[in-house]
Order: C-alpha cells, then sequence, then structure tokens
C-alpha cells in the first residue's frame, strides 16, 4: 500500500497521508498513564487474625512472583517522581505498604524484604506502642528499621474511626479531635527521630475535614484502603491501594491485582463523602467509552455486591437508579471496565459514608 502511494503520488504527499492517518486513529492505551500497584500488608504469620494476616509461605510466593515476572519494587523518592510526571510508568511498579505496626513486620517482613531487596512503608500508630502492647512493634525494634533505611509514616495515635463525628460533636469539636490525634502522634514519632509527611488513613476512612486538617499539619501523601492503582496526576489525598489480607487470597488473586489499570471515569453520583441514611442511585461516566469492551462493565457497592447497572455506550454512562439505602456505616462504589486493546480491567473505587450515629465502636 505504502509503495503504491509513494509511486501515485511523491514522498510529500507520504508524509501527509501517515500523519492524517495518526490523527485519525483512536487514542493508544500508552497514552492513558501506567499503574503503580499499591500493595497494602497489616500482620504477617499471625493465623489468629484471618482478616488482616497473610502466611510467611504466601508472602515468599508473592515476593517470588513479583521478582520472576519483571515487576519492580520501588522507594518513596520514585514514587513520588512518577506522581509528579518526572519518571514514566512501566506498569510493572509496586509500592510496598503495611499498616499498623505489629511485631510480626518486623520478626517475619522485614527479614524477607530484605532479602528479596524490597524497599517498604510502615504507618505506625503510636498509642499502641506507648502502651507496650505485645503484638506491637516496640520503639527499639522500630527504631533499628528507621536506621537501617525503613520509612514510617503517621497512621494517627489512638487509631480511631477518624471519619465518623461523634453524636452531638460540632464540626469544630470535631476538627480539632482530629487535628490533637495527627499531631500527637507526629510528636512521638519525632520524639524517636522520625519526621513524616505521609499519612495512612486509621480503617481507610476519610473525608473533607480530615483531609483539610492534614493539609493544614504539612502531610503531603495521604494513603487509602480503596481498591485501585496509583499513576501520574493520581489525587494525593486519596491514594488507592491494593489489600493483601485474608486466608482466601489466592495467587490468582494476587496476579489480578497487579494487572489492573486506572479507570479513565468520573463519578456523578453520589458525591464521595458522608450521607445520609440513602442514596439517590449511582451514576458513572467513562471519559473514553470506546476504549472499553461495553459487556465488560461492572459496577460494586460494598455491601450490596455487583449492581444490576445499565450502560449507554455512546456517552458512556453507567447507572444504577435509587434510592439505595444505606445500612453500614461505610460503603465503597468499585467500577470496573475491561480495555479493549490490552483486556486488562480499569479500576477506581470511591468511599461512601454514614451519618455520625453510624460511628462504629472504636
Amino acid at each position: 500500500m505504502i509503495a503504491r502511494i509513494i509511486a501515485a503520488t511523491g514522498f510529500h504527499t507520504l508524509l501527509v497521508y501517515v500523519a492524517l492517518n495518526a490523527l485519525l486513529q483512536p487514542a493508544a492505551s500508552a497514552e492513558r498513564p501506567e499503574p503503580v500497584t499499591i500493595l497494602l500488608y497489616h500482620r504477617f504469620e499471625e493465623p489468629r487474625y484471618p482478616t488482616t494476616n497473610i502466611s510467611r509461605e504466601a508472602l515468599v510466593g508473592q515476593l517470588k512472583y513479583l521478582r520472576e515476572n519483571g515487576y519492580r519494587t520501588i522507594g518513596l523518592d520514585e514514587f513520588k517522581d512518577i506522581l509528579d510526571g518526572q519518571k514514566r510508568a512501566t506498569g510493572k511498579e509496586v509500592l510496598v505498604t503495611v499498616d499498623d505496626g505489629y511485631r510480626s513486620v518486623y520478626e517475619v517482613a522485614w527479614p524477607l524484604f530484605r532479602k528479596y531487596e524490597v524497599p517498604f512503608i510502615v504507618f505506625v500508630s503510636t498509642e499502641s506502642l506507648e502502651k507496650g502492647y505485645s503484638s506491637m512493634m516496640s520503639w527499639s525494634q522500630l527504631e533499628e528499621m528507621h536506621r537501617a533505611g525503613v520509612i514510617f509514616g503517621n497512621h494517627s495515635h489512638a487509631h480511631p474511626h477518624i471519619g465518623f463525628r461523634r453524636e452531638g460533636e460540632t464540626v469544630e469539636g470535631y476538627r480539632q479531635r482530629v487535628r490533637n490525634d495527627v499531631a500527637s502522634a507526629a510528636r512521638i514519632l519525632k520524639e524517636h527521630g522520625i519526621s513524616t509527611s505521609l499519612f495512612a488513613y486509621p480503617y481507610g476512612e476519610y473525608n473533607d475535614v480530615v483531609i483539610q486538617v492534614l493539609g493544614e499539619l504539612g502531610y503531603e501523601l495521604m494513603f487509602s484502603q480503596n481498591p485501585g492503582v496509583a499513576f501520574t496526576g493520581a489525587n494525593r489525598t486519596r491514594l488507592d491501594r491494593m489489600a493483601l489480607v485474608g486466608e482466601n487470597l489466592s495467587p490468582q488473586a494476587f496476579r489480578d491485582k497487579l494487572s489492573r489499570l486506572p479507570l479513565s471515569a468520573d463519578l456523578l453520583e453520589p458525591n464521595e463523602g458522608t450521607h445520609s441514611g440513602s442514596i439517590s442511585g449511582v451514576t458513572v461516566r467513562l471519559k473514553e467509552p470506546a476504549a472499553y469492551d461495553p459487556g465488560q462493565i461492572n459496577v460494586f457497592l460494598s455491601e450490596r455486591g455487583r449492581l444490576a447497572h445499565r450502560y449507554d455506550p455512546e456517552d458512556g454512562r453507567i447507572t444504577f437508579p435509587g434510592p439505595i439505602r444505606l445500612e453500614r456505616g461505610l460503603n465503597r462504589i468499585i467500577v470496573t471496565a475491561r480495555e479493549k486493546e490490552r483486556g486488562k480491567f480499569g479500576m477506581m473505587s470511591w468511599l461512601i459514608l454514614g451519618p455520625p450515629e453510624r460511628v462504629p465502636t472504636d
């Protein structure tokens, strides 16, 4: 074909043809941001706590898989460069995080992370360390890890349900309570030689007040428990993470988490944040509907599972009519759609909180 164009019209016409043809082609997936998968762990080799534990054997299997399949576990500086657009992600970058600061991080995970040369971040709640609970790391263990290069972040002081106002609590009283808790943890960490601008939300809870307080206190990166991936330009106040916990986390489930892509979409309703006992429905709009397989789109609400949604492939709207009564104080909306070109699922999620009277028990 190209040879015939050159023969008939000359080389300059060919250049015009190639340029116009490129403009008319759909955007390639390479032009959409590649993911950085942030992994979230809690306990290691503690089978008494199946909902937050991973076995030593499973962790070793995951670390071997990463090494043998071309993934790179990156440090904080490189992660920031990718968020800033100073460095381009390839889709094979992984950031490892651990919440709470249990003793098993020191005794089980750290030796394995050193063996496999995995940098990682530990978010600690300082009250439990101050009280010297046997299940938690000691301050001497934490300081040893810090001297060896492990990065630590703030996970609050008392590990409260930080996303909820207490019954009868004013907005200003709530704001001050959040500030006092975060500042107390920061002060205690600093006494042990750690200054940090990283925060992980306890229980994955947050709202506008929490985010504003953290910004005022100088926190730059805030990590959620919403499933999804990070990417260049991602919202730094709600960085999504893939939780790796539970006895039923299979090798295939781990591989599936690593395969997720950013989803180019907007949540139209409900707004992320605190709601009354119901929401008016769910509406999401895909920004590039032609890029996704209309038969492979899913919407989930935590307490209801998969929703029987409607999808308009012309404008990319995904809808599930309401009203929807919410029984739980905390829910997440999760949307996935499979890219036609790469055959992988894009994913995004939002946090939906109930009213103050539904605050979980601390």
